[in-house]
C-alpha cells in the first residue's frame, strides 16, 4: 500500500483516559476530566506502540525526523503476545502468559 509506515500496535489493558495524575505529595486526580464521568466501554478506542517493530520508508523517515507520518497504518498485534517487559514483575508476567500459551497448545 502507499504508506511512509508501519507501527505494530496493541491494546491497552485499561483506557487511558480514565487515567489519573499525581498532584503534589499525597493526591491523585483524573488526567483528564472530561471522561471522568464517562464508563470505560463508552470512552474512544486507543492502541499503544507494541514496541515489536516499525517500518519507515527512507525517505519519509528522513522527512519526518521520527515523527509520525500522516501516511502511516498498523498492524494489529494482541495484547498477550506484546508484553514490554521493564520491571521484573513485566518478566513474570511475561512468563506467565508463556507459560499459559504453551499449556494451551500442549492440550
Amino acid at each position: 500500500n502507499d504508506f511512509d509506515q508501519l507501527t505494530a500496535v496493541s491494546d491497552y489493558n485499561f483506557s487511558p483516559y480514565r487515567g489519573f495524575k499525581f498532584v503534589g505529595k499525597n493526591r491523585i486526580e483524573f488526567n483528564s476530566k472530561k471522561f471522568a464521568l464517562t464508563r470505560s466501554q463508552n470512552l474512544p478506542r486507543l492502541c499503544r506502540d507494541s514496541g515489536s517493530f516499525t517500518i519507515h520508508r527512507t525517505k519519509s523517515l528522513l522527512k519526518y525526523n521520527r515523527k509520525l507520518p500522516k501516511k502511516t497504518t498498523y498492524y494489529f498485534i494482541d495484547k498477550y503476545r506484546c508484553i514490554d517487559i521493564d520491571t521484573e514483575s513485566d518478566f513474570k508476567f511475561a512468563e506467565f502468559i508463556f507459560k499459559y500459551f504453551n499449556k494451551q497448545v500442549k492440550l
